[in-house]
């Protein structure tokens, strides 16, 4: 008898392949510790070697979670002695065939009304996820749907690792958001209403060269600092992962010579290197739309009138307000960069280090900081509203005025920059108190100097984008 050990994502457990089914297709056996054995002489003999702490059998696989901290090499010899001793002596893995007491599973919990969806969830667990959870030496069970969140419960190599558990949440996220209808009608919502509004699809590869980004998201934004995914291919060319989709629907617009004014909407996965939090993950589906070769301050009006009208259609309004703020035109931009570097230089040393840096590259970054160092400089900063030249004032003033008419409310928020370099005249954020920290549903705003500053011809644009989850 051959036995075969692999190792698993969890440090502390192996996985064991005696060679044949030791449970019938479907079936599994998790052990938490030696008291719940009483079926399973197999599992009580790997209980008794020292330092196992759990043991959970699959349909061709037993995996064996020993103490952190023990080293494998005697413990891995004793397991595959007791496994091969049981099996050559005639012994099966459960005494009793096709009865397990420990797994008898816990009351699942949903609406009746979501019947339909927990079932796609369910098959979609078994067609891919169990699959490939079980080549880890492990399993996951269904456990609930409530509120849009799918409750699983983790066993074998699994249980109690955290890299595992953090894997395994992005990936049943991920492939829930392609596969579950009520995932894929927001997608299919926004395209819907994007062509109402004259929009056009546009799709841009997932890889990019860096410099389409490093050229137009400034080199002080925390996306080129902090956030890239970024590699060399074999012929020593840098390439990144899309970050977001503004810089690369630019680089289609000149290289296509696409004629404007033109709407664009595009929509796909995009990847930013953070700490996965509320509201935020590495990769993530977002939904993108761009207005070129507008200057008109209606085209503003238009868009946040667009993204108020996505929100009435996803059903998430009436706890999301609109906030607004105007950078203004170049002068202005330059006059209030030159007063914000005034202002915090004599405050230089009581900034965090963010905003240190950005005082050298970016002073309207600092305004940004969520650094509790920060706050209360930051609330006594000049406001750019006094160095309005008079046609950004005049802009700005058209722009609240449609709002009103349009009955759409806002806030006027005078410390909203954006986190990118290439912002001007118009920002906007429609936020929500529901996302933490990270509450921005919609964000964007107007760069009618980005195509020019890569090499095409001056055209106005304004753009927003949003990730897209159920």
């Amino acid at each position: 008898m051959f036995i075969q050990i692999e190792e698993t994502p969890n440090p502390n457990t192996l996985k064991f392949l005696p060679g044949f089914a030791i449970l019938n297709e479907g079936e599994t056996a998790d052990f938490s510790n030696a008291d719940e054995t009483k079926n399973s002489k197999l599992a009580a003999n790997l209980f008794q070697i020292e330092h196992v702490v759990r043991v959970f059998f699959g349909h061709d696989f037993i995996s064996v979670t020993k103490l952190g901290g023990i080293n494998w090499d005697t413990l891995k010899v004793e397991i595959l002695t007791t496994i091969m001793d049981h099996f050559t002596s005639g012994g099966k893995a459960l005494d009793k065939e096709g009865v397990n007491d420990n797994n008898i599973p816990d009351e699942e919990f949903f609406d009746k009304n979501d019947i339909e969806i927990v079932n796609r969830i369910k098959e979609l667990m078994e067609s891919y996820i169990k699959p490939a959870v079980a080549q880890d030496g492990g399993d996951i069970k269904f456990r609930g749907y409530k509120d849009g969140i799918v409750y699983v419960e983790l066993q074998g190599a699994c249980s109690g690792c955290p890299s595992a558990a953090i894997t395994l949440k992005q990936g049943v996220q991920n492939m829930l958001s392609y596969h579950i209808p009520e995932f894929k009608h927001i997608e299919q919502t926004a395209s819907r209403i994007s062509s109402l509004y004259g929009f056009l699809p546009a799709q841009t590869p997932i890889f990019e060269y860096t410099e389409v980004f490093t050229k137009t998201l400034g080199d002080s934004s925390d996306i080129i600092t902090k956030e890239m995914y970024t590699f060399n291919d074999k012929g020593g060319k840098s390439i990144t992962l899309r970050p977001e989709f503004t810089a690369a629907v630019v680089r289609l617009l000149i290289e296509k010579k696409l004629q404007t004014p033109i709407k664009l909407f595009s929509t796909g996965p995009a990847f930013r290197y953070e700490r996965p939090q509320k509201g935020r993950q590495r990769q993530f589906h977002q939904i993108n739309f761009e207005v070129f070769g507008v200057e008109d301050s209606k085209a503003d009006v238009e868009l946040i009138s667009l993204a108020q009208h996505l929100l009435t259609e996803f059903g998430i309004n009436k706890n999301v307000k609109l906030e607004i703020n105007s950078l203004g035109d170049s002068e202005t931009i330059t006059k209030y960069r030159e007063a914000l570097i005034l202002y915090f230089t004599k405050y230089q040393n009581d900034l965090s280090e963010d905003s240190k840096n950005r005082l050298i590259k970016n002073p309207l970054r600092i305004l940004d900081s969520k650094d509790e160092k920060d706050k209360s400089i930051i609330s006594d900063a000049p406001k750019i509203s006094n160095y309005y030249t008079k046609e950004s004032s005049d802009f700005f003033e058209q722009i609240l005025n449609g709002l009103t008419i349009l009955d759409i409310p806002y806030t006027l928020n005078n410390k909203l920059v954006r986190g990118l370099d290439y912002y001007c005249h118009t920002v906007f954020e429609f936020v929500t108190e529901d996302l933490g920290a990270q509450g921005a549903v919609f964000a964007g705003g107007r760069y009618d100097n980005l195509v020019s500053s890569v090499g095409g011809k001056h055209t106005p644009a304004i753009g927003f984008a949003g990730v897209l989850s159920a």
